[in-house]
């Protein structure tokens, strides 16, 4: 994400694609917000500082000494910061699936009756992604802080896949029917989650950080532990010991 524009995650469906996008952006999130509230604390302490900092010698020293008593009683200091990788970032995304509607309402199209250009959804998505608020009471972010993610959910077809080719490249440009031109910035992202890339061109797949998830990878124990966590959270209903026997039957079954 930090390298590429595009990614695609390529796999069989239930192979765990839309889990690892939702996972990665709940954690990269979580650490970013952490990171982003510590920062606000230190501004708002060094603040309260500057406030009461008196212009003697006497204010001075005492000032200082506070700081440095500070520093080490609390945990949350500049050398706390440096600890977070950057690369979490706030991620918003969107999901669209592009085979299900026309190239008309993905992109955009003229409307004959009222004679103006429509923004199709793919459009209006990543409009709302360059957007410094995605809600009204959003806080404003810096760029370095999100990732915004537009996810095609679909199979790729040569109608509307060679129309990305000029946002995955360099020029991060999309091009419109009626002569627009919109610029992607760093932090916006498209990502494709598909079952193969054999109606992608080499063109398009050169532009794409690709992520293959195997049929064989999950294999049958995060399905059953999800089913045993919902409909059996309770331990009087399955108690721990018999989830274990229950996990060993269906292994002994499947092999």
């Amino acid at each position: 994400m930090n390298i590429r524009l595009g990614v695609c995650l390529t796999g069989p469906a239930g192979s765990g694609k839309t889990t690892v996008i939702k996972v990665t952006e709940k954690l990269s999130s979580k650490v970013r917000r952490e990171y982003l509230d510590i920062q606000a604390e230190i501004k708002r302490r060094k603040e309260e500082r500057e406030r009461k900092k008196g212009y003697n010698t006497e204010d001075q020293e005492l000032n200082e000494e506070e700081q440095k008593k500070e520093k080490e009683e609390s945990p949350i200091n500049e050398d706390f910061l440096k600890k977070f990788d950057p690369k979490y970032k706030l991620i918003k995304s969107w999901t669209i699936n592009p085979k299900s509607i026309t190239m008309g309402e993905l992109f955009g199209e003229e409307n004959e009756e009222k004679k103006i250009f429509e923004y199709g959804i793919a459009t209006k998505k990543i409009k709302k992604a360059l957007e410094d608020k995605v809600k009204e009471n959003e806080e404003k972010l810096g760029e370095d802080d999100k990732f915004r993610i537009v996810i095609l959910d679909g199979p790729i077809d040569t109608k509307w896949i060679e129309n990305m080719n000029s946002v995955l490249d360099d020029s991060q440009t999309l091009c419109l029917s009626n002569g627009e031109r919109i610029k992607l910035k760093s932090y916006v992202k498209i990502f494709f989650e598909v079952e193969d890339l054999s109606k992608a061109s080499l063109a398009t797949v050169s532009r794409l950080g690709v992520i293959y998830f195997g049929e064989k990878e999950l294999g049958w124990r995060p399905y059953a532990h999800y089913w045993m966590n919902k409909y059996l959270p309770d331990e009087s209903i399955l108690p721990n010991e018999l989830k274990k026997l229950f996990g060993s039957i269906i292994r002994r079954k499947i092999r």
